[in-house]
């Protein structure tokens, strides 16, 4: 799982509960980095905010590290 938030407090509680679950995960504060990361290996997932702006840069995110696979898009909203 691709975890993405420009919070650094949203990773970390992200993180202790995706690995505290067995979830093999990776964060990204940054869409740049994400795409880096996931060039590298790609997440079974991305996770982050789904605000507007935010969940359509995951789906843009999602969309170039597919390449025609399917990834899945979480996300959790702030309101």
């Amino acid at each position: 799982m691709l975890v993405v938030d420009d919070n650094a407090e949203n990773l970390r509680m992200m993180g202790e509960l995706l690995s505290g679950n067995g979830v093999d995960t990776s964060f990204a504060k940054l869409g740049g980095q994400a795409l880096r990361l996931a060039a590298r290996r790609l997440p079974s997932g991305v996770f982050g905010p789904v605000d507007f702006s935010h969940g359509f840069q995951l789906r843009i995110i999602a969309a170039r590290i597919a390449r025609c696979s399917t990834v899945r898009v979480y996300g959790i909203g702030s309101s």
